[in-house]
């Protein structure tokens, strides 16, 4: 693909590790995996479930709603990467909340949170139930026990999360686990200007999908960014004219992260409500 500057509604896709998920809405607001390509277009906002494990440590998450960056323009898009430039945008007048300035100095606004309910997710190593309270509807994830060693899931295992409805309607989505991410690479990674980046990890025999995402540390989003999305085959290579473009950037802390991860979808309401299940390993401090 040759590189093209894109529009910042594209930043949905590589930030969020977006596919091109098929869903059905059923008549009764609860949605399931199979699907048509239809109702996708009706999607309003994304609601987020995310199983992550990361070594020996393991979490649960809800973004809810799902936002990109405000400050991230996708400028270079070559094979499986997309290189992002920061950029602060000012707004003049000033942007009133809950509304933000975006790179382009245009004020915007994005969903606000939604009640699903409490969500109950089954199939874990652990019971989990993640609770929602406050006046910003935070998710909490309440473990029965810990899970001390990091573990979750393991690859292949069925997980499902349900929930009973509040403003977001009733819905059960599922996914499956995936394989520990087993990768070689050096923290920090080593590369060169004018040498394409090759990343390798241990590939998974189900057929994952796989997300790479170079940036710097120290409140990274104001910084620029390499966000690729591949199949898990084993070795993804970072093009040289974005290893190049992400070079010329200022870098405080360098910073990557390789994600295995498997997505179920269902739509319930005007929401894209997604599953995750993950493995990472990290160059994080």
């Amino acid at each position: 693909m040759s590189p093209l500057r894109r529009p910042l509604s594209v930043l949905v896709l590589p930030l969020l590790l977006l596919g091109c998920p098929s869903v059905r809405q059923d008549d009764d607001d609860v949605a399931d995996d199979d699907a048509g390509d239809d109702d996708t277009a009706a999607v309003e906002g994304i609601f987020r479930i995310g199983l992550v494990e990361s070594g020996d440590f393991a979490y649960a998450y809800v973004s809810n709603p799902v936002i990109p960056s405000p400050w991230w323009i996708p400028e270079l898009d070559i094979g499986d990467c997309v290189f992002h430039r920061a950029v602060l945008g000012l707004c003049d007048p000033p942007c009133t909340p809950p509304e933000v300035c975006d790179a382009h100095g245009e004020c915007v606004s994005y969903p606000e949170p939604i009640s699903a309910g409490d969500i109950a997710v089954e199939g874990l190593a652990v019971d989990l139930v993640l609770e929602v309270g406050g006046p910003y509807l935070y998710y909490t994830a309440v473990f029965d026990p810990e899970p001390a060693d990091g573990a979750l899931f393991a690859e292949g295992d069925a997980i499902e999360a349900t929930a009973p409805g509040d403003a977001l309607p009733t819905f059960a989505v599922q996914t499956q686990g995936v394989a520990p991410m087993e990768t070689g690479l050096p923290c920090p990674l080593e590369y060169e200007g004018g040498q394409p980046l090759t990343v390798s990890w241990t590939p998974a025999p189900q057929g994952d999908r796989v997300h790479l995402e170079l940036r710097s540390g120290n409140h990274g989003s104001q910084f620029a960014a390499v966000v690729c999305e591949t199949a898990d085959d084993g070795e993804l290579v970072v093009d040289a004219e974005i290893v190049d473009a992400y070079l010329a950037e200022w870098r405080p802390v360098e910073l990557w992260q390789l994600t295995r991860y498997h997505e179920g979808t269902v739509v319930a309401g005007e929401t894209l409500v997604q599953l995750w299940a993950v493995t990472s390993a990290s160059c994080m401090w």
